[in-house]
């Protein structure tokens, strides 16, 4: 653990760079922002899908090695940044479902199977994203907390919650 502790700051500067590399990706490939198009914004989501799982990894690392180290503030941290990520995602992918619905009657009709393979490509990779930030999230939340297998109780699972004396 104490070379782990050793490499933390490092670890977390590698975890900053597979988060904050492909938000640089996405900002460069999608430049000159245009939120008020539709097609800006379905291309926008569909690149930034391509890019969640570096995100992803870089949020996995972070959390690791807050909890493995028992850094609570890191850990609380980086549980709140995995739950507004995943919010974030989630609200994205409803944008985009609905950008989808008035984008597909302007798809040319020999383009049409190719625009709903993409459109369902990428709302799966980003749900998933979600769910599984969503799930880490509340796994660094509870672990910050220092709830583990035992649950709330703090005990040992099978210890009763109350006993009686005498």
């Amino acid at each position: 653990m104490e070379s782990l502790r050793r490499l933390s700051v490092a670890v977390y500067a590698v975890a900053a760079v597979f988060l904050l590399s492909p938000l640089v990706d996405v900002v460069t490939n999608t430049y000159p922002t245009d939120l008020g198009s539709m097609q800006w914004r379905f291309g926008a989501i569909g690149i930034l899908s391509n890019y969640l799982i570096s995100a992803v990894f870089g949020l996995l690392l972070a959390t690791l090695v807050a909890a493995l180290l028992g850094q609570r503030t890191m850990l609380r941290f980086s549980a709140a940044l995995n739950v507004l990520i995943a919010v974030v995602l989630f609200a994205l992918t409803l944008l985009f479902a609905l950008d989808v619905l008035q984008l597909r009657s302007a798809v040319r009709p020999e383009a049409g199977e190719m625009f709903r393979i993409g459109a369902l490509k990428a709302a799966f990779k980003i749900v998933m994203t979600g769910v599984a930030l969503l799930l880490l999230g509340v796994g660094a939340f509870r672990a910050a907390r220092g709830e583990g297998a035992e649950g709330r109780r703090g005990g040992r699972k099978d210890a009763p919650l109350l006993m009686r004396e005498g």
